[in-house]
């Protein structure tokens, strides 16, 4: 009996090794979005021919309706679904209770996910969730979102939890702290997270009255991320401080200086040139300068050499009429 016992084991692992070869070509079909093409293969499959836990996994990664996929997740893990695709399972569950704002299903589902795959490259994604979720500024929110950058720094879900734990930091007044974090997310280059990084550094250099710095990273922000939700609301609180007059005491400290418009601060030299090349139609002589910020090189247009800075709020009424934006009044940085 031995001989039979052996080949009744060796064929129920074949099956188990083709329900595996027919199950995954419909998971890529779903990764890669065709879900026409997954429905198809998985109706042609017979009956028997997955393990229950397999097919209503896919079933459920095909269902429409929210409440529906959610039972069949559900049922597909409770009846034994393969261990490479629980990880899977486990997100899509948790993506779906925040979707029913169910807080403490995710909340579960999350440590759940955290305990048994930590490493998971989805891993990322279900800390940012979980931490979505949670109170703001609460001490578990704050450890995920600690988690998240410990442990996960490199991807878009950790410059998320940078930015979050930044507009935390700025509601408590911790302005450094946050201009601190808002900083590493520009610096990361993620034109997902830079504009709202750029919008909450400025409003920072607002409330610390550094109208200079401010305006700096509106005109970045200006040429880069032209229609960024929140740009507007910073136009308006620059434009309501861009008149204001220099102080008699940092005039005194001067002597023979002269003003300018800063027209334009732009990370691509060829986009400086060609705002220089504008302004010039006006009348007015134009420069372009090189800065350095955080390591990166930027170009600042000005436009102008004025004896007076009422002579230079002048003109920068006339270039903000012109090319309807708004620029600012600038010591000259030579004598």
């Amino acid at each position: 009996m031995k001989p039979i016992r052996t080949l009744v084991v060796v064929c129920l692992c074949a099956a188990a090794a083709l329900a595996v070869d027919r199950s995954e070509p419909i998971h890529v079909f779903l990764l890669q979005g065709d879900i026409q093409k997954a429905d198809e293969e998985l109706a042609r499959l017979p009956q028997g021919a997955l393990p229950d836990g397999d097919r209503l996994f896919l079933q459920g990664l095909l269902e429409k309706r929210g409440i529906k996929a959610r039972q069949l997740l559900d049922s597909a893990i409770t009846a034994g679904l393969d261990e490479r695709y629980r990880p899977e399972a486990t997100l899509r569950l948790l993506q779906m209770a925040e979707a029913f704002d169910d807080s403490g299903a995710v909340v579960t589902l999350s440590d759940q996910f955290v305990r048994r795959w930590p490493d998971d490259s989805m891993a990322p994604q279900v800390l940012a969730s979980v931490a979505g979720v949670l109170p703001d500024g609460g001490k578990r929110q704050k450890q995920f979102l600690d988690r998240l950058i410990a442990d996960h720094g490199d991807t878009y879900f950790a410059g998320c939890a940078r930015l979050a734990e930044a507009d935390l930091a700025f509601r408590a007044g911790q302005f450094r702290d946050a201009a601190t974090l808002c900083r590493k997310v520009n610096d990361s280059d993620d034109d997902n997270l830079a504009p709202a990084a750029l919008i909450l550094l400025a409003r920072i250099a607002l409330r610390d009255n550094e109208a200079e710095q401010a305006l700096l990273n509106y005109n970045i922000l200006r040429e880069g991320f032209e229609h960024a939700i929140g740009q507007a609301e910073l136009t308006e609180a620059l434009r309501q401080i861009s008149d204001r007059k220099s102080t008699v005491e940092a005039d005194e400290k001067l002597s023979g200086i002269t003003y300018a418009v800063q027209v334009g601060v732009f990370s691509v030299k060829e986009n400086a040139e060609r705002m220089a090349g504008r302004v010039k139609t006006y009348g007015y002589p134009v420069t372009v300068s090189k800065l350095i910020i955080s390591g990166k090189p930027y170009h600042v247009v000005r436009a102008g050499r004025f004896a007076t800075e009422q002579a230079a709020n002048v003109a920068k009424g006339k270039l903000e009429r012109s090319e309807n934006e708004l620029f600012k009044v600038v010591v000259n940085n030579d004598k």
